[in-house]
């Protein structure tokens, strides 16, 4: 006499992965600090004379407004802008003259500032690991 069991399991939906966050490390010239500067949604002027919340740079070779980073939703990249800068932007040694999408472990030179940009690791509750496979994430 057998027995049937039929068991039930209720549909698994995977969300997307979330879009690529990053931050900048300034990391050599005279603006170098040791703490990072987180992107977000939007856009983010870096020069000399920015916005308060804006990436500033204590740097004399700096433009006013010598680039900016924009955030491209439809493909969750940030694109590095030269906003017509007299010492150019360069990115991994090479001068950009259009915008440049930007990705992990860039090095990017506006003036004698020295900029790295980084990856950060999604927040733990953005419900991208809301199964707890990966060790992280809500239980």
């Amino acid at each position: 006499m057998g027995v049937s069991i039929t068991l039930k399991t209720p549909a698994l939906t995977i969300p997307p992965p979330s879009p690529q966050r990053l931050a900048i490390w300034i990391v050599g010239g005279p603006a170098a600090r040791e703490q990072p500067y987180a992107l977000a949604d939007g856009l983010v002027q870096i020069g000399r004379e920015v916005e308060r919340h804006e990436l500033r740079l204590d740097d004399p070779s700096v433009s006013r407004v010598h680039a900016a980073i924009r955030y491209e939703a439809p493909t969750g990249s940030y694109v590095l802008i030269d906003c017509e800068s007299s010492n150019g932007v360069y990115v991994n040694g090479t001068r950009i003259r259009t915008a440049n999408e930007l990705e992990a472990s860039d090095v990017i030179r506006v003036g004698d500032s020295v900029l790295v940009v980084a990856q950060v690791a999604p927040e733990p509750d953005d419900g991208f690991d809301a199964l707890g496979l990966f060790g992280r994430g809500r239980r």
